[in-house]
């Protein structure tokens, strides 16, 4: 099998897996589509009717009532994020298919060595068939699952980015000059919608496991089955404190570390602050306890701050090389 692989035209393997990615990422969705939007909802928010009652069991608004946690964000933050996430990527997605209309001779996406290596397509289509699976896994009220499906598909989004960053800083003068206007398509479209779906679905992998600490999988039954030896605050406070950590490191990486890979990235702070701005909003006044609204709200702060930062060193930098340029 291995061999017959090999003679493959590298060519036909790129084209396959752009079609087979595109129909997985169109999935992702339709099946949230059908599992996010009622047809009818009695007074108090307990009786849904599905669009698809076939396929899932319960609406995601009934399952965070019925497994609430302390750092639940607002419920207009997942009604923006997702369709915001799923429409930017279909946008970079129908970028992609594009490539299938010009000669691969003229075209760096379709080639392997630039833009976009065949582990970037294996990733992206990994990201979002793991959305699909932690869809029906939580719907199924299996939280561990679903917890490593989300943890897989952040992985896989940051797999995306990171050989996307070298295979073109590893040819950024031949596509500058060549294919500037893919490259920046790629790093608007691609790069930007990846990470806001990266930022989204970190933050949301780590709501999952507030979940998993908190609660047994407690499908069919009214009153779910609390593990007892954490509570949904202190476990709420191990989360904020993870992120808030982690949100100061890859600011640290992004802009002193890794800064000529990932450059033209510049939507995961603004999507952080969107989805903290929620997670506060929910939370300052309905939190048990008074911990978690302040660190919600230093989290606000922070990614405030990173966001102004982070565009306040993009363009300094842009201006430094411009001028670079010009006395060159």
């Amino acid at each position: 099998m291995v061999n017959m692989l090999s003679k493959v035209d590298p060519v036909v393997v790129r084209i396959f897996l752009i079609l087979f990615g595109f129909i997985i990422f169109v999935c992702a969705p339709i099946f949230a589509f059908l599992n996010s939007i009622p047809v009818s909802v009695n007074t108090f928010g307990t009786n849904v009717k599905l669009l698809a009652p076939e396929l899932f069991e319960h609406n995601m608004e009934v399952l965070s009532d019925k497994y609430p946690i302390d750092i639940t964000p607002a419920g207009w933050v997942f009604s923006i994020i997702w369709p915001l996430i799923y429409f930017w990527n279909f946008i970079s997605a129908c970028f992609m298919l594009t490539a299938l209309c010009v000669k691969p001779s003229k075209n760096p996406i379709l080639r392997t060595e630039y833009l976009l290596p065949n582990t970037f397509f294996y990733s992206w289509m990994l990201a979002f068939a793991c959305i699909v699976g932690w869809l029906f896994s939580f719907d199924r009220e299996i939280f561990e699952l679903s917890f490593v499906l989300l943890a897989t598909s952040t992985v896989a989004v940051i797999t995306c980015l990171v050989v996307s960053y070298r295979a073109i800083l590893k040819e950024v003068s031949y596509l500058k000059h060549q294919h500037k206007v893919n490259l920046y398509l790629v790093r608007i479209l691609i790069h930007n919608g990846l990470g806001i779906f990266g930022t989204w679905i970190a933050a949301a992998t780590l709501l999952n496991l507030n979940v998993v600490l908190v609660y047994y999988d407690s499908p069919g039954v009214t009153i779910p089955r609390e593990r007892g030896f954490i509570s949904a605050e202190t476990s709420g406070t191990i989360m904020l404190s993870i992120l808030i950590v982690a949100v100061i490191v890859y600011f640290m990486l992004e802009n002193f570390v890794f800064e000529r890979y990932c450059r033209f990235t510049l939507s995961i702070f603004p999507a952080l602050l969107f989805a903290t701005s929620g997670l506060f909003i929910r939370n300052w006044y309905g939190s048990v306890g008074r911990q978690n609204p302040i660190l919600s709200a230093c989290l606000v702060a922070l990614s405030a701050v990173g966001m102004i930062a982070r565009f306040t060193l993009f363009f300094y930098n842009y201006a430094k090389r411009v001028r670079q340029r010009q006395i060159c």
